[in-house]
C-alpha cells in the first residue's frame, strides 16, 4: 500500500511539473501573440480579467 502511494505522490508531482511547463509555452506564446500585434502584457492581462469567473466556475464543477 505504501509503494502504491508513493507512485501516485510521484505521479501527481509530474503532472504538476507538466503544467507548470506548459502554462509557461502558452505565456510565452501569447506574449510574443500580443507584442506582435502592437500590445503590452498589461493590455493582455487586462484583456483576460473577465474570463476569471469563468476559471472560478470551472473549478467548482470539476470539484462535484
Amino acid at each position: 500500500m505504501a509503494d502504491l502511494q508513493r507512485m501516485l505522490a510521484q505521479t501527481e508531482a509530474a503532472i504538476a511539473e507538466r503544467r507548470v511547463e506548459e502554462l509557461k509555452v502558452l505565456a510565452d506564446g501569447f506574449a510574443r501573440k500580443l507584442a506582435a500585434n502592437g500590445f503590452s502584457v498589461r493590455e493582455g492581462i487586462d484583456a483576460l480579467k473577465p474570463y476569471r469567473r469563468i476559471k472560478a466556475l470551472t473549478a467548482v464543477g470539476s470539484a462535484e
